[in-house]
């Protein structure tokens, strides 16, 4: 009777022995615990990693992707004549900014938006060029939303996910054309403007003066924002305030008083004649103040807050009267008779 082999071999007709199962079965159980002992000791430093080693980076990267920090626009300083009298102020006003997200999404909802906000195709492809620049901030598309728009607005909010609607201070001029070269205007900084070393802690979107005493003392009446944080869903949708992240409060600018007298102003707009082109100073022989700075044609500097359409700033451009020069210090003109015995 034929035996079996002591080194293992299989037996006529490839029959093992129960010994010979028996090791193999041994040796693939040794390895497949192995292999386990292997893969549990991967996942534990693969958890140790996430949880222990990169705790901070990727509770900081999860805060980020929930968490859009929106700024704060601070209160310009308001402006007063000699007499205390109010030249500039600021009143309660509507905005409406893009969050940052796909920027397929955001001309979408600025196509949306277009009936509401009067927005031609050129606006849009502008909005959505700046949009695409800057993909992590915000984009300020309206600064002076009327309180119909901002309802209907609200009441379609889930096709207008990415849209933030929020209360800021908005500047307005009581006395109006009367003081318009000599305060200016503010509206949106530019692209170009963002490159002036005087601007350069400004952001994309920030309101600044553009023209006369708004645009000369920009730095003491501009303030500085503020930042809050806003939650967001998956989807970029806004789900409330995130209240135990700290908000950093906007600081506004200083007031400033003027040596300027806008009851003279107010008389030279309503004496002027209108057929006829010029300015008119008045200055204090004993201090040097400037009391009256008035040109005419002139313009109403409130039509630029919250920025003025394509429409409107042509036809102000384009007016042969040219109502935007301030002819008190731009034009020239032969000296009157007050000056003929200093020129002799």
């Amino acid at each position: 009777m034929t035996g079996s082999k002591g080194n293992g071999e299989a037996r006529p007709g490839g029959v093992r022995s129960q010994s010979d199962v028996d090791r193999m079965r041994s040796r693939r159980a040794r390895l497949a615990l192995g292999a386990l002992y292997a893969s549990i000791g991967l996942l534990a430093i693969a958890f140790f990693r996430l949880q222990v080693v990169g705790q901070e980076e990727y509770t900081l990267q999860s805060t980020q992707n929930r968490l859009r920090a929106i700024s704060v626009p601070p209160p310009r300083g308001s402006i007063y004549d000699r007499r205390g009298r109010l030249l500039a102020e600021n009143v309660p006003g509507y905005s409406l900014a893009l969050l940052p997200g796909s920027p397929d999404s955001a001309r979408a909802t600025l196509e949306r938006l277009a009936p509401w906000l009067e927005l031609n195709s050129e606006r849009i492809d502008e909005l959505h060029e700046r949009f695409r620049q800057r993909p992590g901030t915000a984009l300020l598309v309206d600064d002076d939303l009327e309180p119909a728009v901002v309802a209907a607005i609200e009441e379609r909010r889930p096709q207008f996910r990415m849209v933030l609607i929020d209360t800021h201070p908005s500047r307005r001029y009581p006395p109006g054309s009367s003081i318009g070269h000599v305060i200016g205007y503010v509206s949106e900084i530019s692209e170009s403007e963002l490159e002036i070393p005087d601007f350069e802690t400004y952001e994309a979107g920030r309101i600044i003066g553009k023209k006369g005493i708004e645009r000369q003392y920009e730095l003491e009446l501009g303030g500085e924002p503020g930042v809050r944080f806003v939650e967001v869903d998956a989807r970029g949708s806004i789900v409330g305030e995130f209240g135990p992240r700290p908000s950093i409060p906007a600081t506004p600018g200083a007031d400033l008083t003027l040596g300027l007298d806008l009851e003279l102003h107010e008389l030279a707009d309503s004496i002027f004649p209108d057929t006829m082109k010029g300015g008119i100073v008045a200055l204090d022989p004993r201090s040097g103040e400037v009391l009256l700075l008035y040109s005419f044609p002139t313009f109403d500097p409130n039509r630029f807050v919250g920025g003025i359409s394509s429409e409107n700033w042509s036809a102000l451009r384009d007016d042969p009267a040219e109502p935007l020069l301030n002819r008190a210090l731009s034009a020239l003109y032969p000296p009157g008779s007050t000056w003929k015995p200093v020129v002799s």
